[in-house]
């Protein structure tokens, strides 16, 4: 029986720390992206693309995604705050997210 105990507190340590990293590669991924956003020098264009990005946000599919992105990033909601307010997991709101980002990165190629 002790042994049980012991692999299970291991493996809920290692869970943890495996999803803190992945949770951290998120984090410095959007940094990422939102500083080669900021190194654009603010013009027409850049306007532009901001008018284009609020439109991509509005066309999310399903609607979910889209109330899940605005949540996120434009009234700049933790992930968990945003699970409670709609009432999924956070896991459902990591996958909205990162689909929403994949689909936006898409269609500005």
């Amino acid at each position: 029986m002790p042994e049980s105990e012991e692999g299970f507190l291991m493996r809920s340590v290692r869970n943890r720390c495996l999803n803190l990293i992945a949770h951290k590669g998120v984090k410095e991924k959007v940094a990422k992206l939102l500083i080669d956003d900021t190194d654009v020098i603010l013009s027409d264009e850049t306007d532009e693309r901001l008018d284009q990005l609020m439109l991509l946000i509005e066309d999310q599919e399903p609607p979910i995604r889209q109330l899940i992105f605005r949540l996120r990033y434009l009234q700049e909601k933790s992930y968990q705050e945003v699970a409670d307010e709609v009432g999924v997991s956070k896991v459902t709101v990591f996958n909205h997210l990162s689909k929403a980002m994949d689909w936006i990165k898409e269609q500005f190629k």
